[in-house]
């Protein structure tokens, strides 16, 4: 008989310190990744379907509140899609049904369940008591996941399910149940600052989705043979003075400025980024905070990823960035030196870019900006820092004009430095970091400043997610996807996208011509189309029915939002004409 071991993934986790992979996966003694085991083991088809290998989830009934259940619900179903929308992964997920209500986490019970706890903070023999869920996994000795179970706290805090809601003091669903998700397949929680997977209390804003470090993690645990070649790796030791570098945090940032992935350094200095697309890139170490300071004087701690890196190694300077290219389904080796002595600055919070001057913030969490946005007031909070430092923001696209050094702006004596930045139209989503310089002295809030593209697509399909959202309440379900015809009205919900048409009424649709011009050629017909159908153009001299439609040459199939005709047959006449969708 295999045997079986239990432990809790919740703000502080148990993991193992062998060679650590980007993001921050379990590896047990033996070198084996936590993970679930869908190709080779066989599972109780009540946790995972035997023929699809999808990974089945339960939800209790009764959700946290009786008025917006089956929201709650959605917003959960559409946490697990997110997930496995990931282009490159294998990892499924599959709705299961509903399961009974339950105040209790029963392993063992061959049910995958996702609850809240709304009668005691006692649940799973663990104390919710300010925690906003966690996860609890049954696994064997050779590091399979069996079972999964998480529990949500229905009792200290409010949830809500809508995205555009930036203003209440509750739990967004979605970003807790993603960051769940993660520790439901496998992960620990990542230094990457704007990531899903982080420990709680440095928080997760409405702006949520799945980071490049989470998309990373995913595919290397779950990976699609077929993508592994768009894929590489980076490895190699964190060492200081001859020695390896325990609990460094090292991070692997695009040409663009973004953070790629971020992991911590093994006991053996050692460190690895999995699954970094093709390309080059840049590779650093910084420091973590200690673990003896307070979270209000900490931007990230060794005890926030799990309590086996409470004894990380602080006292170093960041190294300098090292420059390495990453090649399809080969390993870079990569190692990092870095020079002892503790970091003369430590980063402690972010200002809010929504603040104005005179009400800076002091936050743990990462911010975000979108594309376009100007004269946004950022900043750091630091109690080492010096009126003559200067702050910068990593990547392409932003311009920053220096502010000013407010003295104990904060209290322990801690300071601000601000200044005000804009961001280009075309700056490159993602997460950037913040970093601030004296001469030789340098500190990074990596990944704590996010640039949100000009419309959000958590689920990867190519769609704005604020159209989905609007129109369909599970706003990940097939019916949603870009080429269906929600409506049956013959156009798919991309085309009413692009024509802000309602893809659930049939008699909600749009003027399709949209511009007829005369000249010397003939007369140019222009309609707003769905790529890739088949369109029919016809003319006739005068608008009664007493004229036959005339068709005009073959069905034109469209290239693009936008397709055109150039009727020749009769220059300089007048005539009206009518567009026809043809059947695909």
């Amino acid at each position: 008989m295999i045997p079986l071991q239990r432990f809790v993934i919740a703000l502080l986790l148990v993991s193992w310190l062998d060679p650590v992979s980007a993001f921050v996966p379990y590896i047990n003694v033996q070198g084996q990744v936590l993970r679930w085991n869908t190709k080779s083991m066989v599972y109780d088809s009540r946790l995972v379907n035997p023929t699809t290998k999808a990974i089945r989830y339960y939800l209790a009934t009764d959700a946290w509140s009786t008025a917006n259940r089956e929201m709650e619900l959605n917003a959960i179903r559409a946490s697990f899609a997110q997930w496995q929308s990931v282009p490159g992964t294998s990892l499924r997920f599959e709705d299961a049904g509903l399961a009974p209500k339950s105040d209790e986490i029963t392993s063992g019970d061959n049910t995958n369940l996702v609850f809240w706890a709304k009668k005691t903070r006692l649940v799973g023999g663990v104390d919710l008591t300010n925690l906003r869920g966690y996860t609890a996994v049954l696994l064997d000795a050779d590091n399979n996941i069996l079972e999964a179970d998480t529990v949500l706290n229905g009792l200290d805090f409010g949830w809500f399910t809508s995205v555009t809601n930036t203003i209440s003091a509750d739990q967004f669903v979605e970003a807790v149940v993603l960051h769940e998700i993660g520790h439901f397949i496998g992960l620990d929680h990542t230094p990457v600052g704007g990531a899903t997977v982080i420990p709680a209390a440095n928080g997760v804003s409405t702006s949520v989705g799945l980071s490049a470090d989470e998309i990373a993690a995913v595919r290397f645990l779950y990976p699609l043979e077929s993508y592994k070649s768009k894929l590489g790796s980076i490895g190699g030791r964190v060492t200081m003075n001859g020695k390896n570098v325990f609990g460094a945090a090292v991070f692997a940032e695009t040409l663009q400025g973004n953070i790629a992935a971020g992991t911590v350094s093994s006991v053996d200095g050692s460190y690895v980024f999995e699954a970094l697309p093709v390309g080059s890139y840049q590779v650093r170490a910084t420091p973590l905070d200690p673990s003896s300071v307070t979270e209000q004087n900490s931007l990230f701690r060794g005890r926030d990823i799990a309590p086996d890196y409470v004894g990380a190694n602080t006292s170093f300077r960041p190294s300098t960035n090292l420059a390495v290219a990453v090649a399809g389904l080969l390993r870079t080796t990569l190692n990092i030196t870095v020079v002892s002595n503790a970091a003369p600055w430590r980063i402690v919070g972010i200002n809010n870019p929504d603040t104005i001057p005179g009400a800076e913030t002091k936050d743990r969490s990462a911010v975000s900006v979108r594309q376009g946005r100007q004269n946004f007031y950022i900043g750091i909070a630091s109690s080492q820092i010096t009126s003559d430092a200067t702050i910068s923001i990593t990547g392409d696209g932003v311009t920053i004009v220096p502010y000013k050094f407010i003295a104990n702006r904060f209290v322990n004596n801690t300071h601000a430095v601000v200044a005000f930045a804009s961001v280009a139209t075309n700056a490159t989503p993602g997460l950037r970091s913040l970093v601030v310089r004296r001469g030789e002295n340098v500190a990074y809030a990596n990944g704590y400043l996010e640039i949100l593209p000009a419309y959000p697509d958590d689920n990867f399909d190519g769609l704005d997610d604020g159209f989905q959202r609007k129109y369909f309440p599970l706003w990940t379900s097939a019916t949603a996807a870009p080429i269906v015809d929600a409506d049956l009205d013959g156009f798919s919900n991309q085309f009413e996208a692009a024509t802000g048409t309602n893809p659930t009424d049939p008699k909600s649709v749009s003027f399709l011509i949209q511009s007829v011009q005369m000249s010397g050629e003939g007369t140019r017909v222009l309609w707003k189309s769905d790529p890739g159908r088949r369109y029919q153009l016809s003319a006739r001299p005068e608008f009664s029915t007493q004229q036959a439609w005339k068709n005009l040459g073959t069905p034109v199939t469209a290239p693009g939002a936008n397709a055109v005709y150039l009727d020749a047959s009769t220059p300089g006449v007048t005539k009206f004409y009518r567009l026809q969708l043809l059947p695909p």
